[in-house]
């Protein structure tokens, strides 16, 4: 039986075709010209559900075969792991290539609990220093104290007098002399009101004040001229200007030389009889020197002396615990070298001992939180950490030639 295309065509009405007008031709039939119109527009209408219905086969003959394409790639995945656990079987070799098979056959999610284990370890380290930090700093009842070496702190209970003792060569003692001129003077005018309130004052504190008078103008005119150099940017100038510069500069200078060696003869004494740098020689002494900085320090009670039981007698103190509230300084009564600094983890205690050469001896500051480090050199008052929270005291233990030194009873010269 001919289709529907064929019995159109056969009645001239091709695929192509034209619609035929509305009104019949003159001489042709109306009802015949009208079902022609109708045939015309059923065909057309039918053509385009058998194309829209061609389309549809089409369509879904294509997801068949993405759909037979990732069966596919499944099946070789699949076939991939088991080929790989299969080879497992023969020995660690085989386990390691069905680890980096299954990795690589299922990295687009495996990558996700990568980050997710990232972030989590990052967190716990991040959260671990933080706890670290404010366990350093504020500690468990929230006292102000050092962390362990942190260079900030350091500087924070720096003395510039304790500096300047320190300074060797003439040019470390000028930059200190001009660069904090005025903490200078003004620690040094803090001193001599100290100096003045002493009621029994001894020879050796008259003379510091009266040094201390004699020091500081030169101290004044060597920050003044220390201003007057002038270093402005040359590229600029001609010649007669930076000859002009340079002429002004090294008389400025040569004044800053003349000022020096008034001042130094005056300092190098005052390094003598200053209070201040006196090294104590027994505990009772350090005791003293401490009150005298300011310093709330007792001696040791009966438990905290020298050679005291501990343990139930199945040990013996071997040092002497100072009287110091939590967090106050702990200065060192001697100058020397910080050698080694250990961390104290033993009967509760939780706090470092900073250890000092000090000649023939070896000082050890402990339960404290130092501000100073391996290396450093001290001076005599300078701080070497503060009393760790929850011990109200520093253990200062001494050894001579490697043995413990009773410094209560024997000076340390």
């Amino acid at each position: 039986m001919p289709d529907d295309d064929q019995q159109l065509d056969g009645e001239n009405l091709a695929s192509d075709e034209e619609a035929p007008e509305e009104e019949a031709p003159v001489g042709v039939d109306v009802n015949a010209w009208r079902e022609r119109i109708e045939r015309v527009k059923q065909f057309r209408e039918k053509r385009k559900a058998m194309a829209d219905a061609k389309k549809a086969r089409m369509a879904e003959k294509r997801a068949v075969e993405e759909g037979a394409k990732t069966a596919t790639k499944a099946a070789a995945t699949g076939a991939k792991t088991a080929a790989a656990g299969a080879e497992a079987a023969s020995g660690p070799l085989g386990w390691a290539l069905l680890a980096v098979q299954v990795i690589a056959d299922w990295w687009f999610l495996l990558k996700y609990f990568f980050y997710l284990l990232f972030f989590i370890i990052a967190t716990v380290i991040l959260m671990i220093f933080a706890m670290y930090y404010m366990a350093g700093h504020t500690g468990i009842f929230g006292t102000d104290v050092v962390s362990p070496g942190n260079p900030s702190d350091r500087a924070h209970y720096q003395d510039v007098l304790y500096d300047l003792n320190l300074a060797g060569s003439k040019e470390a003692k000028l930059k200190l002399l001009k660069d904090k001129n005025a903490e200078i003077i003004s620690r040094l005018e803090g001193e001599k009101s100290a100096l003045n309130a002493v009621l029994s004052p001894d020879s050796d504190t008259k003379e510091s004040i009266k040094l201390i008078d004699e020091m500081w103008k030169h101290i004044l005119i060597i920050g003044n001229l220390g201003k007057s150099v002038k270093n402005d940017d040359q590229s600029k100038m001609n010649n007669d200007q930076k000859k002009d510069i340079d002429k002004k500069n090294k008389e400025i200078i040569k004044q800053i030389d003349e000022e020096y060696d008034k001042w130094l003869p005056l300092w190098e004494r005052f390094q003598k009889v200053w209070p201040g740098f006196k090294e104590p020689k027994l505990m009772k002494q350090y005791v003293a020197f401490l009150n005298q900085k300011g310093i709330s320090a007792t001696e040791p009670g009966l438990d905290g002396n020298y050679e005291a039981d501990r343990d139930g007698g199945a040990r013996q103190h071997r040092g002497y615990d100072i009287g110091q509230p939590d967090g106050s300084k702990v200065l060192s009564g001697w100058t020397g070298k910080v050698t080694h600094i250990d961390y104290w983890d033993y009967s509760g205690w939780r706090d470092y001992c900073v250890y000092v050469q000090h000649k023939d001896y070896e000082i050890g500051y402990g339960h404290v939180f130092p501000s100073v480090k391996v290396g450093d050199t001290i001076g005599v008052g300078q701080p070497v950490g503060v009393v760790a929270n929850g011990s109200g005291h520093a253990d200062i233990k001494v050894k001579k030639g490697g043995q413990y030194w009773d410094w209560g009873k024997y000076p340390i010269e």
